[in-house]
């Protein structure tokens, strides 16, 4: 397959899982290089993380194969002759179930992958924003005939109360683009867990949006929050501490 030339270089320190977190940001994890050409131990790994973390996640192989892992339970893999080539790149946040021996091969792929992701990232000069639609789509003249304005108390209408943590969810018109049909969850359903201790990603599930009582906005989380999560279980190294600048600028409104 012949690369395009506006497309990203592709990281080539295989093998390596890759999870998507927002946009065109992806996280990298080095996996130990075995002889087998599908070893079941990186299939597994590649599984657990996957339905550990709630988000799509590739193992990739080589330069002609990945396989994709979704994070339902009834989803099998897929592999892909396409593999992704990220424009934005981070690693040493989020950890596998077992952690991964720091052997010389790793070590010197992972010093690979600081110039690489270095090269990518643009040298921490860009700033990644999450998604502006905020997973929304286009509201049709039923919906938006439905929708518009707010219930006595305030609230979006299409929101009804959770029982349980009293926040709102539902479906609803966006309070910033009133002709966009967006989904808001409250802080009950939050899957995105570390694949090593269980405790969530993010104080909110990654890539949803929530209504703000304090200034009835709806606000949309980025995927990228999840790098904000330390496993206490993960021991630290020079390896899981990156030092590649990477720029975010938070959930947005």
């Amino acid at each position: 397959m012949n690369e395009e030339p506006s497309s990203p270089p592709l990281f080539k320190g295989f093998p390596y899982l890759l999870s998507h977190l927002n946009g065109e940001l992806y996280h990298i994890i080095l996996l130990p290089r075995t002889a087998e050409q599908q070893d079941p131990q990186q299939f597994k790994t590649a599984h657990d993380q996957a339905w550990a973390n709630h988000l799509p996640t590739w193992l990739v192989t080589s330069e002609h194969e990945a396989w994709l892992f979704g994070y339902a339970m009834y989803l099998p893999s897929v592999v892909q002759s396409h593999v992704p080539r990220p424009s934005a790149i981070a690693f040493g946040k989020l950890v596998t179930q077992e952690a991964i021996p720091e052997t010389g091969e790793i070590i010197t792929r992972y010093l690979t992958l600081c110039l690489h992701a270095n090269h990518v990232n643009g040298g921490g000069s860009t700033i990644y924003v999450g998604d502006l639609t905020k997973g929304g789509r286009p509201a049709n003249g039923w919906q938006i005939d439905q929708l518009s304005g707010r219930q006595p108390n305030g609230v979006p209408k299409g929101l009804q109360q959770c029982a349980t943590c009293r926040e709102w969810r539902g479906t609803c018109l966006d309070t910033n683009i009133p002709d966009l049909l967006v989904n808001v969850s409250c802080s009950c359903y939050n899957a995105n867990r570390c694949a090593r201790c269980g405790q969530p990603l993010y104080n909110r599930m990654l890539k949803s949006n929530y209504y703000s009582e304090k200034d009835g906005g709806i606000w949309h989380v980025p995927g990228f929050c999840a790098i904000d999560h330390k496993c206490p279980q993960a021991v630290e190294s020079w390896v899981t501490q990156p030092f590649i600048a990477l720029r975010t600028a938070g959930t947005i409104q």
